[in-house]
């Protein structure tokens, strides 16, 4: 198994069901979001799969935009919302 992959060779590894575009698309969001690091424009193998397995697991949790909010109004009461 190869220790450093290409762009395309890593999508390859989390392809899955995906099209490769889709799965290319999603590693070079995970550079800009800061969690995996290119070296040289190659990713280390184990980062991308440990990468993939911490995105997966985030899969259906609640935004923070879409979290209630409890903060009353000025003026009023708990009731009254």
């Amino acid at each position: 198994m190869k220790t450093w992959l290409t762009l395309t060779e890593a999508a390859k590894r989390i392809q899955g069901d995906a099209a490769l575009a889709s799965a290319e698309r999603r590693i070079r969001r995970w550079v800009e979001s800061g969690d995996l690091k290119p070296v040289a424009g190659r990713f280390r193998a184990a980062d991308v799969l440990a990468t993939e397995r911490k995105m997966r697991s985030r899969r259906g949790r609640p935004r923070k935009r879409d979290a209630p909010v409890w903060a009353e109004a000025p003026g009023l009461s708990g009731s009254e919302l």
